[in-house]
């Protein structure tokens, strides 16, 4: 089973968060009008993951979750405006509008993500533990056999040789 801080889980987590996180900039960026090239997007997403992947080992709270994609979306604005020759670096009126709108709906799903995973990890680790020790019952001495008596060594009939640790 995959633990939420194990290697897999957090890049897998910062993938998907880095994703939406571009992706948001990118659709909130376009709706406005306003044009988000590869050049502005790639440094952003990868940035964004390789951020995210050293922050995933633990629970992440709104505030970061907000902070993780409020940053991507400024940064491909800036750098789109920088592509593009754009002097001004506050977007014009709907252009924020859709960055925020943006921001909003895709925090609010990281967010509902990011509890259910944590809520689904709590489930599947209580379920583990309760198959687990229902499935192994309460382990018992193992009965020690008498010695066999060889015929062909009477001088050692009276050693008894036992193996393992000694019993309590």
């Amino acid at each position: 089973m995959i633990a939420p801080t194990s290697p897999l889980a957090r890049w897998g987590r910062a993938l998907a968060v880095g994703c939406w996180a571009t992706l948001g900039a990118v659709a909130a960026h376009g709706t406005a009008g306003g044009q988000a090239p590869l050049l502005a997007v790639l440094p952003v997403g990868v940035a964004t993951v390789l951020v995210t992947g050293v922050l995933a080992g633990r629970r992440l709270s709104g505030t970061v979750v907000v902070l993780l994609l409020a940053a991507p979306q400024l940064a491909v604005h800036l750098l789109a405006g920088y592509l593009h020759g754009h002097d001004a670096h506050l977007p014009p009126a709907p252009m924020l509008a859709a960055h925020l709108a943006g921001l909003a709906l895709v925090a609010a799903g990281l967010a509902h993500g990011e509890r259910l995973w944590w809520e689904w990890w709590a489930v599947v680790s209580l379920a583990v533990r309760v198959l687990r020790s229902a499935a192994l019952p309460a382990t018992a001495p193992l009965p020690v056999a008498a010695p066999a008596r060889s015929t062909a060594a009477p001088l050692l009939d009276h050693v008894v040789v036992r193996r393992g640790p000694p019993a309590p």
